[in-house]
């Protein structure tokens, strides 16, 4: 009995292979994804189970296999698993397993040391230390200032002590009038942006779209400043998404190697004819209609991060700060107090830091790299060049000094991937897979929701006595659980 048990579910495991050998070739081919279409509609079920039970039972017929001679019947399919179920449990596992095929090739190390990077770089700490000097100091001015408005005689004394005629003028207007031009259309002046569209009406999950971050324009009080850096809350999304690095990162990787972003890469990469959007990765990231919308977004939230960076370096550095300093007693600027140098400095270290994050958008754009923490020999502006941006000056890329050293724009964003949450990844994955599967001649219907990964049914064998001699017939039940 023990053979014919044996013998029996090895024969339902062969009929169960031949239905999943008829997989899905598109989503193969293109996203090393297995699973078999069950069918349309209502009948989805049904058509799966008949073709299971058509390579099984033979008809009715009569099997000889290994050694067997008898009739096979199937009692019925209990179960059915889809890339879906389980939170996209099949489709995480075999997206995890080709990427640890590839783990070495596909930059596993190159993002482990990136998010180690993050959690050492004391971003959250540096951040809170500038953000408490240009409060602390700001509210010094103001109580300072306040004092001198009651004394007229006093205030009047120093305007009349006003130092000789200024070779500087502040940046920070300027620079906020070139930010108000748009963050997208200084990174990628010159350079075409698509104007593909997706519809996901038709697709069979939908998901809600996901807010970008705004980069920092206004430079004029510091009260703007530092509520702009608490509202953002990039940190704290930042720190809490690097510490699910370690279940996310094949996901990501994977994610990387399938779908292409402004920059290339993905499985299309060279040739989107074959796909409806042709920056696929913002897409996963943000969820707009239009390709133009997500690299904006994509874009808006690289320069904020860098904005931040940015800032620690600026805040931090010995050199930058004596170029600052220079810069503040050679400007035109209402310093009825000494304090109020020092937070005009502040601002116009944000100032420098935004302008430097565009600067290093339009970099990555071209194909360039940046570290995440700066040093003098990656920091592209000087103190010169903001006063030329701020007066009109040229493209933000012909500022960018390449080190080719860093991250490029595809690395950036993978950052910003740990921060999306898991159910809008797979809900936006599977929009783009079946609006490009449908773009292939004959899967014009493809849908997700129908294709199977594993099948759990039962049926009976029944021997007859010519099974090795065997005096009388013999019937085995069996269940099986076939997948991929």
């Amino acid at each position: 009995m023990y053979t014919i048990g044996t013998m029996s579910e090895r024969y339902a495991n062969m009929a169960a292979e031949m239905v999943f050998a008829g997989y899905v070739q598109p989503l193969a081919e293109q996203y090393d994804l297995l699973a078999v279409d069950m069918g349309n509609g209502q009948q989805k079920l049904e058509d799966f189970e008949k073709y299971l039970k058509l390579n099984l039972e033979n008809e009715g017929n009569n099997h000889r296999a290994m050694g067997m001679y008898g009739q096979v019947k199937m009692d019925g399919i209990s179960n059915i698993c889809t890339l879906q179920d389980h939170h996209w449990k099949s489709l995480k596992s075999q997206a995890a397993d080709y990427e640890k095929m590839a783990a070495v090739s596909k930059g596993i190390d190159k993002m482990q040391d990136v998010i180690g990077q993050l959690k050492n770089s004391g971003i959250n700490e540096k951040t809170e230390d500038y953000m408490n000097d240009l409060e602390s100091k700001g509210e010094e001015m103001d109580a300072a200032e306040s004092e001198m408005e009651e004394n007229e005689s006093e205030a009047e004394n120093l305007e009349g002590e006003e130092a000789e005629e200024p070779e500087m003028e502040d940046p920070r207007k300027g620079i906020t009038g070139w930010l108000k031009t748009g963050v997208l259309n200084l990174v990628m002046d010159g350079m075409e942006v698509s104007g593909r569209r997706i519809d996901t009406s038709g697709c069979s999950w939908q998901t809600s779209r996901t807010k970008s971050f705004e980069p920092m324009e206004d430079f004029d009080d510091y009260s703007n400043v530092t509520d702009y850096m608490e509202d953002q809350g990039l940190l704290s999304q930042i720190q809490d998404g690097i510490e699910d690095q370690e279940e996310n990162l094949l996901l990501n990787l994977y994610i990387n190697d399938k779908f292409s972003s402004m920059a290339g890469n993905g499985q299309s990469d060279g040739d989107q004819s074959h796909t409806v959007l042709k920056y696929e990765y913002e897409y996963i990231l943000y969820g707009k209609d239009s390709d133009r919308e997500n690299l904006e977004n994509a874009v808006m939230s690289i320069c904020t991060l860098r904005t931040f960076l940015n800032l620690i370096y600026v805040y931090t550095s010995p050199a930058k700060n004596a170029e600052l300093q220079k810069a503040i007693k050679s400007m035109k600027l209402l310093e009825k107090v000494p304090v109020a140098g020092e937070v005009i400095k502040l601002l116009i270290m944000a100032c420098w830091s935004a302008a430097e994050a565009v600067v290093d958008c339009a970099g990555l754009a071209e194909g360039g790299k940046v570290p995440l923490i700066k040093s003098k020999s990656s920091c592209n502006l000087s103190m010169d060049d903001l006063q030329g941006i701020a007066k009109g000056g040229k493209r933000a890329a012909d500022y960018f000094h390449d080190s080719g050293k860093g991250l490029d724009y595809n690395q950036y964003l993978m950052i910003f991937m740990f921060l999306t949450p898991s159910g809008k990844k797979m809900g936006r994955m599977s929009q783009l897979i079946e609006c490009n599967v449908r773009l292939v001649k004959g899967y014009e219907d493809f849908s997700l929701a129908r294709c199977a990964v594993q099948a759990e049914f039962s049926g009976t064998v029944k021997i007859g006595s010519k099974f090795y001699g065997h005096p009388r017939k013999v019937q085995h039940d069996f269940d099986v659980v076939y997948g991929y």
